[in-house]
């Protein structure tokens, strides 16, 4: 057994697991993009969809271990928190890139191409055919955030 048996709040302890996983999430995905945040909106949304990618698809079956559990405990709430979260990051970081927008223009448009992206990325995990090459991935889901932002 584990000490997890133990313990007779086992949702609280399932909940405290699952949202210190994505504190680590948002963690990986900020660290990804920090050394090119500067360099262009390029290579900052390359970058962020390769880490996208190594995170979320190449272990796709413990993710999904992860989403099921928080699909069960109902728990949707903290998936569109941590998306929203994700998304006032990253708006941070390309704001520059659109000096003719508003910041709430930039962010709400950053929002839209996460939901966007997380949901071909949730369809991947789900899918194992809808699972595709990294450099495909990379090329679409540039197309696919670009469209958003401008």
């Amino acid at each position: 057994g584990s000490l997890y048996q133990y313990f007779s709040d086992k949702l609280s302890v399932l909940s405290a697991i699952i949202d210190s996983r994505i504190e680590k999430h948002i963690d990986i995905l900020c660290k990804s993009v920090e050394e090119v945040k500067d360099e262009g909106l390029d290579p900052y949304v390359e970058t962020l969809l390769e880490a996208c990618y190594n995170l979320f698809i190449v272990d796709r079956k413990a993710i999904k271990k992860y989403f099921l559990t928080e699909i069960l405990m109902l728990r949707y709430k903290t998936i569109l928190n941590a998306r929203k979260r994700i998304a006032k990051l990253f708006s941070k970081d390309v704001q520059k890139y659109f000096p003719a927008k508003t910041s709430k223009e930039v962010d709400k448009n950053v929002e839209l191409a996460v939901h966007a992206l997380l949901g071909v990325i949730h369809g991947m995990i789900w899918h194992e055919a809808k699972v595709v090459p990294l450099e495909v991935f990379i090329k679409d889901g540039k197309a696919l955030i670009k469209s958003y932002l401008e």
